[in-house]
């Protein structure tokens, strides 16, 4: 003779855990593929390179031509005008100075991006 036994029947808020327990388990694996395996995979990587400042090219010009709050004009072999704002840095024979410690007909020289903003101004 086979005896065949019968599992339980789960009773409904049994039923009801087992659900939530899947529901649960199954939105830590989404979260776990979804979010920590791309930042893991990114700590691990090759470093994120930061964007590329603009190239600054010292230019150096023999004379102060004009000068103003906001802009310096230089004469050498040709004459140039550059654009300055707070963040630049103005030294006028070697101490911190504002633009209106720069005189005309000063020497100057002044380190620049490609676009004629300048990022320091040295003067003496």
């Amino acid at each position: 003779m086979l005896i065949i036994e019968e599992k339980p029947k789960l009773k409904p808020h049994h039923l009801m855990k087992t659900k939530i327990v899947r529901q649960l388990t199954l939105l830590c694996l989404v979260f776990g593929i979804t979010v920590v395996l791309p930042t893991a995979a990114t700590a691990k990587g090759t470093p994120k390179t930061p964007a590329a400042p603009k190239k600054e090219v010292p230019v150096e010009h023999d004379k102060v031509s004009a000068i103003s709050d906001t802009a310096i004009t230089v004469k050498g072999k040709s004459e140039q005008t550059y654009t300055f704002g707070q963040f630049t840095e103005i030294l006028v024979n070697g101490v911190r100075a504002t633009a209106k410690d720069i005189k005309i007909g000063m020497s100057v020289t002044v380190g620049a991006d490609s676009a004629h903003k300048a990022t320091n101004i040295n003067a003496h």
